[in-house]
């Protein structure tokens, strides 16, 4: 058993991690700022990326899984995915085991069906 912190738990992708790891049997930590969408077995932190992330969050996990961004509010958008997500590696510096960071594929913009996307790459997102 093993525990991991997951920010955007109550998202499309972040609450299948979190049900994954809680049929596992691992301990989850959810990040939210909605303290009602709770998943059934995890033990919720009440927090903001662009205002206060509780340093018990990540203190002693394995995995900080970091999947919470914001996609709506452009105005807000830098100061949730860029400063937030600054101030969630301070708060998880020396804490935890593993950083595992995901992103959508929104960041390469629109591509054909079907073609590949790989580290290599080039960014073209759409929005801000």
């Amino acid at each position: 058993m093993i525990t991991v912190a997951i920010t955007g738990g109550t998202g499309f992708i972040g609450s299948a991690l979190v049900e994954a790891h809680l049929q596992r049997g691992d301990r989850v930590r959810v990040l939210t700022r909605k303290p009602r969408s709770q998943p059934y077995g995890a033990t919720l932190f009440e927090g903001d990326l662009a205002t206060s992330i509780p340093i018990a969050f990540a203190d002693g996990a394995d995995i900080v899984y970091h999947l919470a961004a914001e996609m709506a509010d452009a105005a807000r958008m830098e100061l949730v995915n860029v400063q937030g997500t600054q101030r969630l590696l301070d708060a998880a510096m020396g804490r935890c085991g593993r950083w595992v960071q995901l992103s959508s594929v929104g960041v390469y913009g629109a591509s054909a069906p079907g073609a590949a996307i790989t580290e290599l790459t080039n960014p073209a997102p759409a929005n801000a």
